[in-house]
């Protein structure tokens, strides 16, 4: 059996999962709902103003 992985290295792998899960449950269910639509609706803009 390999060694096991630094606590460390868990604690961080855990944080990551966590934090991408209430990232999307802000974007799809939570308040800032809207300021999300917003600001990707200008990145929008702005990539289609650098595309073309």
């Amino acid at each position: 059996m390999p060694q096991m992985a630094p606590l460390w290295w868990e604690l961080m792998y855990m944080l990551f999962i966590i934090t991408y899960i209430m990232m999307n449950i802000i974007m799809f269910y939570g308040v800032g709902s809207d300021v999300y639509v917003r600001l990707s609706a200008k990145e929008k803009i702005k990539y289609m103003n650098w595309k073309w």
